[in-house]
């Protein structure tokens, strides 16, 4: 992540990232990059190693019609509803569904 970017915990499991200035395929392989990292951490539990996956929701205001704050999160969270009902490291951009 760059210096000025911000990230933090929404609820629950959900983790937001603030990208400024970052849209379509950057944003998309930004996402792709953090689902990777994710997937190369091994926790250890109890002398076993568990692997972390996550799945990623993706939208950029400018991508889809210059949003507000409360549509822009709406946008997100549908698209992380469908990139869940696609399976471990999903990513799923907004203005691509």
């Amino acid at each position: 992540m760059r210096p000025y970017d911000i990230v933090g915990r929404v609820g629950g499991d959900e983790i937001a990232v603030v990208t400024p200035h970052l849209v379509g395929d950057e944003l998309a392989k930004v996402a792709a990059a953090v689902r990777d990292a994710v997937a190369a951490l091994e926790v250890p539990v109890e002398g076993a190693g568990v692997h972390v996956s996550g799945c990623f929701g993706v939208a950029a205001a400018e991508e889809i019609g210059g949003l507000d704050l409360a549509s822009l999160l709406n946008q997100v969270e549908q698209a992380l509803r469908l990139a869940k009902s696609g399976g471990r490291g999903s990513v799923v951009c907004a203005w691509a569904v």
